[in-house]
Parts: C-alpha cells; sequence; structure tokens
C-alpha cells in the first residue's frame, strides 16, 4: 500500500479539524478545511507547489470567514429568566422579603430590588407586585404593577 500525497493532506486536514475540540476559535477548523482542499487538489495529480498554494489561499480565505463567524455566534446573550424577567419582560412578580431586603425570586435566585425611576421606594413593601423594569448589577430596579399587569 503506498501513501500518496492527497492521503497525508487528508491526514492533517482531519487532524487539525479534531484540534478544534480544544476550543481554537474555529481557527484549526478553518486550516483542516483548508488541508481537505489541498487533497481535493492533489487528487488531480497538480504538482506539489500548487496543493500547497491552493491550501494556503484556502486557509487565508476561510481562517477570517470562520474566526468571524466564530465570534457572532458566541457572543454572550443576554440572561433571560422565566418570561423574560431579567430582561424585565414586563411579568408582574412579588416582593418577597429575605434576610430583612426586599427583592424578588427569579427561577429559585433572590435579587434584591430597588424602586425604578420615577416609583417611590415607600410603595415598596412584601408581597405587592412588581414589574422588573431592568437590573443594575444584581439589583432588580422594580415598578409597582398595575391591575393589567398582574
Amino acid at each position: 500500500m503506498t501513501i500518496e500525497s492527497w492521503h497525508l493532506w487528508v491526514i492533517g486536514g482531519v487532524l487539525l479539524m479534531g484540534l478544534e475540540m480544544l476550543g481554537l476559535g474555529f481557527v484549526a477548523l478553518a486550516l483542516g478545511v483548508a488541508g481537505l482542499v489541498g487533497a481535493a487538489v492533489a487528487a488531480t495529480d497538480a504538482s506539489l507547489s500548487l496543493q500547497i498554494g491552493s491550501a494556503v489561499l484556502a486557509a487565508l480565505i476561510l481562517i477570517p470567514l470562520f474566526v468571524r463567524g466564530f465570534r457572532k455566534f458566541s457572543k454572550p446573550r443576554e440572561a433571560t429568566g422565566l418570561a423574560g424577567e431579567l430582561r424585565g419582560g414586563g411579568t408582574a412578580t412579588a416582593l418577597v422579603s429575605q434576610q430583612g431586603r426586599l427583592g424578588v425570586v427569579i427561577t429559585g435566585d433572590f435579587f434584591p430590588a430597588e424602586a425604578a425611576e420615577g416609583e417611590s421606594a415607600a410603595r415598596l413593601q412584601a408581597g405587592v407586585r412588581v414589574v422588573i423594569e431592568g437590573f443594575s448589577g444584581i439589583t432588580a430596579r422594580v415598578r409597582v404593577a398595575n391591575s393589567t399587569e398582574e
């Protein structure tokens, strides 16, 4: 059994794509695909310089595309809770008191609450239905819910 040049390109490409499992940001995956391009060119009995040139050209094109795609899809997304409460989705929830602090419980986690802009802090008491307007760190900015939001 003889090993032809395209076999080496495929082996190299597959190894590089396997390295992507280490979290290399799609660079190794792009290089692996470029190696497969080199294998395709080698299968046509092209010269070594043409094989290398096509793999390098493919890498120069694919790496920026793969990295851009990786960054686009790996951006941290805004956290969401049930019914979008963590974004201030407009769902009413009751204020609770824990260890002397008022707050809201979302998906089992307690978040301290403070009055949102334009809301009177005096109206915020345990048991009152509130709507989360947003967050400042881990502190929920809330306003008292009106009758249509309950």
